[in-house]
């Protein structure tokens, strides 16, 4: 059976990742290399089609259920707990995004909203990577800072600095745990050799090129 409701559902709820750093990425138009500006339109289309693939294959249902909390989303962000978290994420969020800016780019700092948008896309890599050998306990890494129902200090922390970090891949790991060993390696591979490509358009656009 097919579920043309969760495909557009998987759909629609990756175009906020991609539109805002297309966004970022967009924010800092006059950092761009002029030269390399053709980088930016395959670096949205690869992101979009990775996103198209990846729903079309959540449309179908199978007999595995993925790995998520049967309270997933519920009172998971708050207001209260994003302020709560700044403790934590302005330090380290800003720590790896100044670090970022500083790759290659001649006698200049790569524009701080790309920065940010190449550490996001590192880290989930590494992550991606990493869920090609154990995904099953990157995904429980991942839900249990993201879905932590604790709401100190720290566990907001963690929260944010996760969804920052891992939650790219997290998400797309959740929706690949239903499928049989091959189609979750397979689509593993792809999803980080987009990142891998995305990671590396965005660099020639901002970096040196």
């Amino acid at each position: 059976m097919y579920s043309f409701r969760r495909t557009w559902g998987v759909f629609f709820k990756t175009q906020p990742w991609i539109a805002g750093a297309a966004l970022l990425v967009l924010l800092s138009y006059f950092s761009w290399n002029v030269n390399k500006k053709e980088a930016y339109i395959i670096f949205v289309f690869l992101a979009e089609m990775f996103a198209f693939l990846l729903a079309l294959l959540a449309g179908f249902k199978t007999k595995k259920k993925s790995i998520i909390p049967t309270d997933r989303g519920a009172n998971m962000l708050s207001i209260e707990g994003f302020f709560k978290s700044l403790l934590f994420t302005i330090p380290i969020i800003g720590f790896w995004t100044i670090s970022m800016s500083q790759l290659p780019r001649g006698d200049d700092t790569i524009h701080i909203l790309s920065a940010f948008v190449l550490g996001m896309l590192m880290i989930n890599g590494v992550f991606a990577f990493a869920s090609l050998v154990f995904p099953s306990y990157i995904v429980s890494f991942y839900l249990a800072n993201v879905y932590d129902k604790k709401q100190t200090i720290t566990s907001e922390g963690f929260r944010y600095l996760a969804l920052y970090f891992y939650a790219l891949n997290g998400e797309v790991q959740i929706i690949l745990s239903r499928f049989p060993f091959l189609i979750q390696r397979i689509m593993g591979v792809l999803f980080l050799l987009v990142i891998i490509a995305c990671y590396s358009f965005l660099l020639l656009l901002v970096g040196n090129g």
